[in-house]
């Protein structure tokens, strides 16, 4: 019988006992069953072990006699094919071996007995953690209408808005036809309908100026935090090597310029953009590139900017901001993603806090983040430190306002794709260095926890899901690794897990963020697809600021006759997996 006969003999055994394991009266017979059954296969396992090793020293020769008559690439098909061929054998070895196991148990078990284990269940904590950061002041600034407070989530509400969620988006050409009217319809409505038919303020553009410019020509107090630094970005590493050469380097390293706190009088901070009003103008960050930048504000109707004038029109509303004497701002439009507030938004806070000049400071941000994104954020401020929560649309008007300059960046879109040389991200390597040192100091594991060394991402997203997700999984589970859904741990287990991981598996997605938490040294690879305008630096960039290196798993888009994009689902080759020598899978 040959190896894949193997594992599937017993995979039909498997389902024979699962059919009949109620059964109680047959129970014993079954079992003594499934006993003979594994023994058969084992035996005949060892059996083929001679031929197979026969095989091997035969196939060896032959191909280090190709070498010799400069047949190199026959040489290493004959090598590949012979790895191929032992990791069948190890496959059903361990199938058998784990049957052995579950027979073991079974024996044990009481008659009723119970469903087999699911191999690919995912890994959960056996003892909870604490999540609560106790002492932590919150402070609430909610609207006073119960309505959405952008353009888009208006239009979303409305009858329009709904027949087209319900019926019309998940048609390609529609969608791809509203996104288009949205961009350039409403802009349009804006500059030439609305400003002759509003009261005045949605007709003035405000000079659009980055923080240091504005703070330089100002005199404004200005507090230097760290220094500029340098990221080496290497080309990851391409599994399979043969698609290597798909990966070209836009920059061999990127300069994240120095982290500063600026402090701007009498200003206005809206929740949900890092955006700022002050004297008449629009504050931006350093990094901001408007003319290839697109803003999640823009796409909620929030506000439009000119891009050639740099202005912008701020079509958002508070009657009643709320005052405060001093203030530190962290709002941000992307604050809500897991990745970006964990490498954008966090290390800002976590910069800030770190200064003994702030700590008296109250820091505000988003209303409504996720539980997970709380507790990061109070084990970041600590115990305290006041934290202001501002719903969308809300404002606040202080007196002194703390405007930390950018920690990571990466665009929200692309203003005009036919630009090339768009940004895949940057990000303070200073930054990610001490958010990492102290939450590694505040999350001490004291539950005696084993965190598995070889974690396998699920990814439960609905979009870049791998088309053979399970298939994937059943062969990584065969090398050792654990299956984890990240989103159903705390902040503080995921840093535990990534913390105490030694190879770390996954689909492109926000959990993989938390490689920041790795060890430098640990081998990190990710699963991405084939796509001309994938940003495949973006993981490599954050990964070379926190010290450590990617690869990368690349697959065809499995499009199934649907639109292709970065968002498309993809196909990961198994067979060109299998025969990869790569000790990091």
């Amino acid at each position: 019988m040959d190896k894949p006969g193997l594992a599937s003999s017993f995979q039909q055994t498997i389902e024979m006992v699962t059919a009949l394991y109620s059964d109680a009266e047959r129970h014993n017979k079954m079992l003594e069953m499934m006993q003979k059954t594994v023994c058969h296969l084992s035996l005949q396992l060892e059996e083929s072990e001679l031929a197979h090793q026969s095989l091997v020293a035969q196939a060896e020769s032959l191909a280090q006699a190709m070498e010799m008559e400069k047949s190199i690439p026959m040489a290493e098909y004959v090598r590949h094919t012979l790895q191929f061929l032992s990791r069948q054998r190890y496959i059903a070895s361990l199938t058998l071996t784990n049957a052995h196991a579950g027979l073991e148990a079974g024996s044990a078990s009481s008659a009723e007995g119970a469903a087999a284990p699911d191999p690919l269940q995912s890994w959960l904590p056996e003892a909870p953690v604490n999540t609560t950061a106790e002492g932590a002041v919150e402070h609430r600034v909610l609207a006073e209408e119960n309505r959405p407070q952008d353009s888009l989530g208006r239009l979303r509400a409305s009858w329009a808005g709904q027949i087209y969620i319900r019926h019309l988006k998940r048609i390609t050409l529609a969608r791809q036809l509203a996104l288009w009217m949205w961009r350039n319809g409403y802009p349009f409505y804006i500059n030439h309908i609305a400003t002759h038919l509003g009261k005045g303020k949605l007709r003035k553009w405000r000079p659009l100026v980055p923080l240091s410019s504005f703070g330089k020509i100002n005199h404004l107090t200005r507090y230097e935090l760290f220094a500029p630094a340098v990221v080496d970005t290497p080309v990851p590493r391409v599994v399979p090597s043969c698609d290597q050469s798909y990966l070209q380097s836009p920059h061999e390293r990127y300069e994240f310029p120095s982290l500063s706190v600026t402090v701007l009088k009498n200003a206005t901070a809206y929740a949900n953009t890092n955006l700022v009003l002050v004297d008449g103008k629009v504050i931006c960050h350093d990094l901001f590139d408007v003319e290839r930048d697109y803003t999640s504000e823009e796409l909620h109707g929030r506000i439009l900017i000119d891009p050639k004038s740099k202005r912008c029109r701020w079509l958002v509303s508070d009657a009643a901001p709320v005052s405060f004497d001093v203030v530190a701002s962290f709002f941000d439009a992307c604050a809500p993603n897991y990745a970006h507030w964990l490498t954008e938004v966090l290390p800002r806070v976590a910069v800030y806090c770190a200064d003994s000049r702030f700590k008296d400071v109250p820091i505000a941000v988003n209303d409504g983040l996720h539980k997970n994104i709380m507790e990061s954020l109070r084990l970041v401020v600590g115990n305290d430190r006041q934290i202001i929560t501002v719903a969308a649309g809300k404002a606040l008007l202080v007196k002194e306002l703390h405007l930390m300059s950018v920690a990571g960046y990466v665009p929200f879109d692309r203003r005009d794709p036919k630009l090339r040389g768009h940004s895949h991200g940057k990000f303070s390597p200073s930054a990610i260095e001490l958010i990492r040192n102290h939450l590694y100091g505040v999350t001490s594991d004291d539950t005696k926890e084993q965190w598995p060394e070889k974690v396998f991402l699920r990814r439960n997203s609905g979009v870049r899901k791998v088309a053979n997700a399970t298939a994937l999984e059943e062969l990584m589970v065969t090398r050792g690794y654990v299956i984890v859904e990240p989103e159903k741990l705390s902040f503080k287990q995921q840093v535990h897990l990534f913390r105490n991981a030694k190879s770390i598996v996954g689909s492109s997605g926000a959990a993989l963020a938390n490689i920041i938490f790795a060890k430098k040294d640990a081998n990190i690879s990710i699963f991405i697809s084939k796509y001309p305008d994938t940003s495949y630096w973006y993981w490599q960039n954050m990964a070379s600021a926190a010290g450590a290196r990617i690869n990368y798993v690349l697959g065809n888009i499995a499009s199934d006759g649907k639109e292709e994009s970065i968002h498309s689902d993809f196909h990961i080759d198994l067979d060109k997996l299998a025969l990869e020598k790569d000790e990091s899978l």
